[in-house]
């Protein structure tokens, strides 16, 4: 039997530690690399195409969940996720027959969720699973999100409480998310992809994974290259509205 090529993605570096030092010990499976954030997923995925990824879903700027909706690979890769989840929503992941690592596991927890891979390798399962994931892409395993009319945000050491509506757009920096108001710039420890659930997706739409604009504030469509356009705004900022994120252009025109 050839080696099962395993890929590693979690934005903890202990966490990543812990998962290496656990699959080490499994003569079967060999790790194949390591990403510490969604966007580094995607690219390993696509380069490496792995047998199996295990993928922690709460991470900054991409989830797990916009890892799949990202990746263009098919087939896909068997998925074990890593999630902190409550149980409502670990029902959602049984339910599609895919299995789920809920922290802080066991040793025991661990092996019996690779073991539970391996065999559904072995038994080349694939179809079943492309069927399963493609459920998860198309959203039917997220939990619910309640939208908000107000957002938190850091400014001078203080929490400020600024309403959405005055939001122009958003972007992703590093382990933070910087939120425009049409006259400043504020910080907020959101991912971009939690706020884009948590805002209106009539009002407020994903262009690119490291940025959300406010519809409202949108002025000009300039088609740019190979089915992207550039996005213009009020207060004179551009945005490139990327191939991925094409169908959000029936939600401006």
């Amino acid at each position: 039997m050839p080696l099962i090529e395993t890929l590693i993605v979690d934005d903890e570096s202990l966490a990543r530690d812990s998962v290496r030092v656990l699959l080490q010990k499994e003569p079967d499976f060999k790790i194949v690399g390591e990403a510490r954030n969604g966007e580094e997923a995607v690219k390993l995925i696509e380069k490496l195409t792995p047998k199996l990824v295990l993928l922690d879903i709460q991470m900054p700027q991409m989830t797990g969940f916009e890892v799949l909706q990202h990746l263009q690979l098919r087939p896909l890769p068997y998925f074990i996720f890593i999630t902190a989840f409550d149980q409502f929503a670990l029902k959602a992941f049984e339910v599609n027959a895919l299995d789920y690592l809920l922290k802080p596991y066991s040793d025991e927890r661990f092996y019996q969720s690779i073991h539970k891979a391996k065999t559904a390798i072995l038994k080349d399962e694939w179809a079943k699973l492309q069927i399963n994931l493609q459920q998860m892409i198309q959203g039917q395993s997220a939990p619910p999100t309640q939208l908000i009319e107000r957002l938190a945000v850091k400014q001078g050491g203080k929490i400020k409480l600024i309403t959405v509506s005055n939001i122009a757009y958003i972007k992703a920096s590093g382990t933070y998310t910087e939120v425009f108001e049409i006259s400043q710039k504020h910080l907020t420890n959101y991912s971009i992809g939690e706020l884009a659930q948590k805002l209106d997706p009539t009002k407020f739409i994903r262009i690119h994974r490291s940025t959300i604009v406010n519809v409202e504030q949108i002025t000009e469509l300039e088609p740019y290259y190979n089915g992207e356009y550039i996005i213009y705004m009020k207060d004179g900022s551009q945005h490139k509205l990327s191939r991925s994120y094409k169908d959000q252009l029936d939600k401006i025109i």
